[in-house]
């Protein structure tokens, strides 16, 4: 068959994340030190495959989203998303598949404890959806290269709407509905919420409780 990845990793109590990777019949075996993301103030809370790639690896930790190459580096990320400020914590990451109407870039979304939802490009030079007209053989190779580091901040964030989550307590997971192209925000204290998305990264059309 072609190429595939194996389903999506999941956190262990362990810190090594070992994952089989199939590419043209080929068999990768792939360590990934969490050790190095994870520290007495941090933890990691989710590992994500990148929607349309097979070999992008996203890892959340509660101070922000490190996205790894496994073609290029297993120990060195692509790009870092890393909270501005230090007072609050990730508590989950959600990525969309590329998206014709961002250039065929994908999103980044993360909940933090307080509720608040950031939104960020994540552009990894690739071409998923055939957009690069250059072919294949003449595109430059991947090489390995210093992580591109951005900062989470507060004009990073989506105006959700308020009435969804009137007395919530902490928030503690995040799901992006491809279909639907909206997100769920789930919080303790009141139903998970379904947040709309438009055409921009930040755009927020609408929401409503789910029973």
């Amino acid at each position: 068959g072609g190429a595939r990845a194996s389903s999506e990793p999941e956190t262990a109590e362990r810190r090594d994340a070992r994952r089989d990777h199939l590419d043209g019949g080929a068999v990768v075996r792939v360590e990934l030190a969490l050790d190095a993301l994870s520290s007495d103030a941090a933890h990691v809370v989710r590992c994500l495959w990148i929607p349309g790639s097979s070999t992008g690896l996203a890892v959340a930790t509660t101070l922000g989203v490190h996205v790894y190459d496994l073609s290029i580096d297993a120990a060195t990320p692509t790009h870092a998303f890393v909270l501005a400020y230090d007072q609050h914590h990730v508590r989950d990451a959600a990525l969309t598949p590329p998206r014709r109407c961002w250039g065929g870039a994908r999103a980044l979304y993360v909940v933090l404890d307080t509720g608040r939802v950031f939104a960020a490009d994540l552009d990894l030079d690739d071409d998923p959806l055939g957009m690069d007209d250059a072919p294949r053989a003449a595109r430059p190779p991947k090489a390995r290269s210093p992580p591109r580091e951005v900062y989470l901040d507060l004009h990073d964030a989506l105006g959700l709407p308020a009435r969804l989550f009137s007395g919530a307590g902490p928030a503690h997971g995040l799901l992006y509905a491809e279909d639907a192209h909206a997100l769920v925000v789930a919080r303790d204290g009141c139903p998970a919420a379904c947040v709309s998305l438009g055409d921009g990264l930040r755009d927020v059309t609408g929401g409503f409780k789910l029973l």
